[in-house]
């Protein structure tokens, strides 16, 4: 496609045929779950979440660029004003028969233009090593932050998997097993329990928390059509800890995890993931990604834990456009005083 007029910017996904939305994503080389027309569904039925869609079409209407993000607030009138920001992973998809440089920096700037009425900035999660995306994005206001994740190779097999764990690691899933503890796949009926988990997390990290109709919505739509599987460990009939992964063609995403403090002894965190391997790799994945694992520099012992359970360290990197500058200089201290007041009340 040479840069000229024959394209039309969409914000209203409703303009567009939704096969044709799932295809050009399964079709596409870093088509990834939180683009499909269900994760917009998700992001619709959240309560706070705001799903922030810009497409590219051409003069046959044929999708060529795509983008969903989403626009998150933390409740509260002011903080909602400093704390707006857009999520983005694993995006924009462009398509490989046009020119992704015109692309790239015609659908970044139509997101920029609408992001910038609410959103104090816009943050691209990447999910793939995308080298020329994080150039090109420049031109539209982007600037490149190092970000590490952590993968596991999941083709090696369940034999050279366990070797590969930290025998700490090891310990705790042997630890597991003799505390009955026993894996099922989370359904709505025991939402009530599984925010529980997820609330007694964020508090005792003091980030802020996801609301439960997330939850509830990858529930209702992502599980539904086998696009996410919730793991829940049980002992003695109770829920002590849940883990939320995404699934889409070849690659299991881990995106939320929580478990009971009172029963970290038990290894619940091992086991947790450890059942979600082996499912995966009955399942047929190649690839379990770990998540992020903070910046090079950095202490950060999620990393480490995550490194200990097999996973190889990979940088893949975010790109931030800061929409408005003065509420970006006075969010981290709004911030730093949230976290100060969750620590003493």
């Amino acid at each position: 496609m040479n840069p000229n007029d024959n394209y039309r910017i969409v914000h209203d996904p409703r303009e567009i045929d939704e096969l044709a939305w799932s295809r050009f994503v399964m079709e596409n080389d870093d088509g990834n779950v939180f683009q499909t027309p269900e994760m917009y569904r998700v992001y619709l039925n959240t309560e706070r979440y705001v799903p922030v869609f810009t497409a590219i079409v051409d003069e046959n209407d044929d999708l060529i660029a795509l983008m969903l993000g989403v626009r998150i607030e933390e409740p509260g009138r002011l903080a909602g004003r400093f704390s707006s920001r857009i999520i983005v992973y694993g995006g924009p998809l462009i398509s490989n028969r046009n020119d992704e440089a015109f692309l790239v920096e015609k659908i970044l700037k139509a997101h920029n233009k609408e992001a910038g009425k609410s959103a104090v900035f816009t943050e691209l999660r990447n999910l793939t090593q995308r080298t020329s995306l994080n150039h090109l994005a420049e031109s539209a206001g982007y600037e490149y932050v190092d970000h590490l994740n952590i993968h596991i190779d999941l083709t090696v097999g369940m034999d050279k998997l366990w070797e590969r764990l930290h025998k700490n690691r090891q310990r705790g899933i042997r630890k597991a097993l003799k505390s009955e503890l026993s894996s099922v796949v989370v359904t709505i009926d025991s939402l009530d329990n599984l925010y529980s988990l997820v609330k007694q997390t964020y508090e005792r990290i003091r980030v802020p928390m996801p609301p439960k109709s997330l939850f509830e919505s990858v529930i209702a739509v992502l599980q539904e059509k086998n696009l996410a599987r919730l793991v829940g460990v049980r002992l003695q009939g109770a829920l002590v800890g849940i883990g939320v992964f995404l699934t889409f063609k070849e690659v299991i995403y881990l995106w939320y995890n929580a478990a009971d403090m009172q029963h970290s002894d038990l290894g619940i965190g091992e086991y947790t993931f450890w059942s979600a391997i082996e499912w995966a790799v009955a399942n047929g994945f190649r690839l379990f990604d770990f998540g992020g694992a903070g910046r090079h520099g950095q202490e950060y012992g999620v990393r480490e834990f995550k490194k200990s359970m097999g996973g190889h360290q990979v940088e893949l990197g975010r790109l931030v456009c800061t929409h408005n500058r003065l509420k970006a200089l006075v969010a981290p201290v709004g911030y730093r005083v949230w976290r100060a007041v969750k620590r003493v009340s």
